[in-house]
């Protein structure tokens, strides 16, 4: 059972992450929707910061995007 409870909590932590960085896949210049490309990423937290529950758990993931369709770059965290 316990195994169960560890990989049921662990599933649902992954689908935060999914969750938070998708909903920061949007072009914050044109607006496009999944239209990046990744020009680094990491598993430790960034120097500003980030949501200490995910990094607890693993879930310090960034990634530093390029939109393909204007250029503009930001990062997901």
């Amino acid at each position: 059972m316990a195994v169960i409870w560890y990989s049921w909590k662990r599933y649902h932590l992954l689908l935060e992450i999914a969750e938070r960085l998708g909903e920061q896949a949007v072009c914050p210049k044109c607006e496009a929707y999944g239209k990046f490309k990744v020009q680094s990423s990491g598993p430790a937290p960034l120097p500003d910061g980030g949501d200490p529950t995910l990094e607890n758990h693993g879930g310090g993931l960034w990634l530093h995007v390029q939109c393909r369709k204007c250029g503009d770059e930001w990062t997901l965290k």
